[in-house]
Order: C-alpha cells, then structure tokens, then sequence
C-alpha cells in the first residue's frame, strides 16, 4: 500500500506542503470522517516539516550574523527540499510519506 497511487485528496495533500496556513486550510476543507489515507499520510508529513522548516526560520532569524545563522540556514534548506519531495510525492499520487517523517503520526 506504500507505493499506490491515488486521486483522492490530491489537490490537499498538494496545498498542505506550501504553508502552514494552507495545511489548515487544507485540513479543516477536509474535515470529513475519514479522511483517506493517502491524504492522512501527506498532511502529517506536511506538518511536520512545515514546523521544522519554520522553527528554524525564526531560529535562524534570531542569530543573524553569526556562524549560526549559516548552519541553520543550510539546514532549513535540507528540509525545504524534503517538503519538495512530499510535495512532488503527492503530485503524482503516491502514498508515500515525505523522508524522515514517516515514523512520526502527529494526525490520526
């Protein structure tokens, strides 16, 4: 079930990758019982590295002009194209999980 493809949810599993206001956006337009799986799957890995992505954000706001700040920026970037590759994962349809995020379940 990892490598199906699907059609359902397609359009929210895409949205929630771009911001964390349009993963709300996206969960709360597919607040109906139950969700699927495939869009399960993209919006918990979708929130993740959006909250990750903007920890380090404002971490690396913080310690501007420091050695820091390069590090953190470097890393941010990482995981920038990690929510690409969920991002183009859930283009094409695939229930595959972002990398690093798919042993945390932060949505049930």
């Amino acid at each position: 079930m990892a490598n199906d493809t699907t059609t359902e949810g397609k359009g929210f599993a895409m949205l929630g990758y771009w911001s964390i206001i349009l993963w709300i956006v996206a969960f709360v337009a597919t607040n109906k019982k139950p969700r699927s799986p495939f869009l399960l799957t993209h919006l918990n890995s979708a929130l993740l590295l959006n909250v990750i992505i903007m920890i380090l954000g404002l971490l690396a706001a913080a310690t501007n002009g420091t050695a820091l700040f390069g590090i953190l920026t470097a890393v941010e970037g990482i995981f920038g194209i990690l929510d690409l590759i969920g991002f183009i994962n859930a283009a094409r349809g695939l229930d595959k999980p972002a990398p690093l995020t798919d042993s945390f379940k932060v949505i049930k």
